[in-house]
């Protein structure tokens, strides 16, 4: 199941990377960025300490594609989307 999604992730991204042309930066924005988050991960040894990454949404699920270093030593993930949603 994961790696059909990562599959249609790369595939949705291509097909974005290649209508780049067709579509400019701002409305390519605007397109986009419902689906982009920012990834706050406190680490399990320093519960002060936090990593700071991005992800993207790639289910109505909620399910979260981001970089493993990310949050693979957190013990708490806070996940705000650019509205500001939490």
């Amino acid at each position: 199941m994961l790696m059909r999604r990562l599959l249609q992730c790369s595939i949705l991204l291509l097909f974005a990377a290649m209508q780049v042309h067709a579509l400019n930066a701002k409305k390519l924005f605007h397109e986009l960025s419902p689906s982009v988050v920012v990834i706050k991960a406190y680490q399990a040894k320093n519960g002060n300490k936090a990593n700071l990454g991005s992800g993207v949404l790639i289910s109505e699920k909620g399910e979260i594609l981001t970089a493993s270093h990310v949050v693979q030593t957190a013990n708490r993930v806070v996940v705000k989307f650019l509205t500001g949603e939490v």
